[in-house]
């Protein structure tokens, strides 16, 4: 089975996949549709597997997937707000910085600035975090104005306005006219989203797992997590 059916080895258990991801992701699968029903799982290509959250909120999904590269191999639990300028804009009106700030400060909570353009349903231009979260909050809470459509004539503009919020700094400048000026791009808008986090190490999902008990852990980070984002699920929307 292991040479020639290896998508048929064993899943059933975190402790019987050791680090392949295929089997991971499998087991991912199997633990969301435990918790959440398989009518609301889903699958993003590159990502992972996912719970579809209601509709309207300021984000449209969390995911579940392991993430064998990082120095301790994970689980990860991962909510992604802020994704449109619409959600952006559900999020800051809604979420409390201090409760955000709050959470992380709790062992396995990560978060980190996620910001891109969108342009219709495309994300493009994804630069690295130039700010901490707390100051990347507070820049664009104080700048809602800036969460419009932004045409052609203003994309230096555009540019020029998140040099002064902080989120690029001149060097990206090149990768930004690669998606806007040297295209035929006519506008697009700011999606000033975050990445929230939920890492629990393999050894220890092992050991919940063999125990029973890690659906249960994972569905209270889900729902810690939506709490805090002001988000529904759907096993209590």
């Amino acid at each position: 089975v292991e040479e020639h059916f290896p998508r048929l080895r064993p899943y059933s258990k975190v402790g019987l996949c050791g680090t392949d991801e295929w089997r991971l992701k499998r087991r991912c699968k199997a633990v969301l549709e435990s918790i959440a029903g398989s009518d609301h799982v889903r699958y993003h290509q590159g990502w992972g597997w996912y719970v579809k959250l209601p509709d309207g909120q300021s984000a449209r999904m969390v995911g579940l997937f392991p993430d064998v590269t990082r120095e301790t191999p994970s689980l990860v639990t991962e909510f992604d707000p802020g994704d449109t300028a619409g959600q952006a804009r559900r999020m800051f009106d809604s979420v409390v910085l201090d409760d955000l700030e709050a959470l992380l400060a709790h062992d396995r909570w990560e978060g980190r600035p996620n910001f891109h353009l969108m342009f219709m349903t495309k994300g493009f231009f994804r630069v690295p975090a130039r700010q901490d979260l707390p100051a990347y909050w507070k820049a664009w809470t104080e700048h809602l104005d800036l969460l419009k459509e932004w045409k052609r004539d203003d994309f230096d503009l555009a540019f020029r306005n998140l040099l002064d919020l902080g989120v690029v700094v001149e060097g990206d400048r090149d990768d930004f006219d690669r998606g806007t000026t040297e295209t035929n791009r006519t506008k697009f808008h700011f999606a000033p989203g975050i990445t929230l986090q939920w890492c629990l190490p393999l050894d220890e999902a092992s050991v919940l797992d063999s125990r029973g008990r890690l659906e249960a852990e994972l569905k209270e980070a889900i729902e810690t997590g939506a709490n805090v984002l002001k988000l529904r699920v759907p096993w209590s929307a």
